[in-house]
């Protein structure tokens, strides 16, 4: 992934990006500038879910769906059950986690990639991720269209787990046993495991002064691909879980006045995966964030009712080298970097 900076990006027919795109600063900071000055697109959803809450103030049915909650399923554990504790360091990456068909060695598979639509050139990618009254028909969960194109290469990196580092390649697998087991209780996951989290980070991550642990789900075998309110199922569309817009709102809210003085060092946002039970089928997908070009993503609006942010979706390319790790046992956890402000290394993986 190329680190280059373009201050004054344009729109056309192929692409959009962020309303907000990174630009380096001096010390390794950023700032924001505007990739649409002014900013001209619709953004229908927020009409909708002025609707949406109304409907709730009038009814009564305060849905929280869409919120991040914390789950942990009926029968405990999954085969594919897998967990993420999302932590924030101080140092923008592309996390892209697809599914795939599970293999011992290098596979094919057909990506989900968005679909560009003339209809962002006037509205902006969105969805919204609330319960939608049955009494408001007429609101659009989303805008966003998604096709598979051609199989590609997914390379198993069993074997080879060393050559890939952070900096680099935007991902990085490690050996990390947990004596940890209690799941179901988010009390005992904020006591205990996330400190290991803290800890796991430390200890393989460069120039950390300082970690916060942002949020954490488990993810279930069990799930239902047809609706999109739920939080906990695997994601079957290559994606970014933030953009620079997102990761900014993300610090915002997690590090409330403290912000501009992180922004002026190197701040990361990393994802720890960590499968529960040996991984069997649904394996976590990852791409080389070296071969992800800026132009290669379409920012989208993420509501939720607590929580709007932007993440970005990407447009198939057949340069995109993705890799996977096969059979992952529960000691092994693989590090997914969303977001890097520093200059000079991978951005996204």
């Amino acid at each position: 992934m190329s680190a280059a900076r373009d201050t004054s990006p344009s729109l056309d027919s192929n692409h959009t990006q962020s309303d907000s795109e990174e630009q380096s600063g001096g010390g390794g900071g950023f700032q924001q500038v505007s990739a649409h000055p002014p900013e001209h697109r619709r953004q229908p959803w927020k009409q909708m879910v002025a609707e949406i809450k109304q409907n709730e103030k009038v009814t009564g049915n305060t849905s929280k769906i869409g919120d991040a909650e914390w789950f942990t399923s009926k029968e405990g554990h999954h085969k594919a059950t897998q967990t993420a504790a999302k932590l924030f360091s101080l140092e923008i990456s592309r996390d892209y986690h697809c599914i795939i068909k599970m293999g011992l060695k290098d596979e094919h598979a057909a990506f989900e990639y968005i679909q560009w639509q003339p209809l962002y050139l006037e509205e902006k990618p969105y969805e919204i991720f609330m319960q939608i009254p049955e009494d408001l028909p007429h609101i659009r969960r989303t805008n966003l269209v998604f096709g598979r194109v051609h199989e590609q290469l997914v390379e198993d990196v069993r074997g080879r787990e060393e050559q890939y580092r952070l900096n680099e390649h935007g991902f990085q697998v490690l050996r990390a046993p947990t004596s940890f087991a209690d799941f179901a209780s988010k009390e005992a996951v904020e006591d205990v495991y996330l400190p290991e989290c803290i800890q796991l980070l430390k200890d393989n991550v460069e120039d950390v002064d300082r970690l916060r642990n942002g949020d954490m789900s488990l993810q279930k075998k069990k799930f239902d691909l047809n609706n999109p309110t739920s939080t906990v199922v695997p994601a079957i569309y290559a994606h970014v879980d933030e953009s620079f817009k997102g990761a900014y709102a993300r610090v915002q809210e997690y590090m409330k006045g403290e912000t501009e003085a992180l922004l002026k060092g190197r701040l990361r946002l990393i994802n720890i995966w960590r499968p529960l039970k040996p991984v069997e089928e649904w394996p976590l997908a990852f791409c080389d964030g070296r071969t992800v070009k800026r132009d290669d993503l379409i920012a989208s609006d993420n509501i939720r009712s607590k929580y709007i942010g932007e993440n970005l979706f990407a447009k198939y390319s057949p340069d995109y080298r993705w890799h996977y790790i096969s059979d992952q046992k529960p000691d092994e956890v693989t590090l997914l970097k969303i977001f890097d402000s520093k200059d000079g290394v991978t951005k996204r993986g």
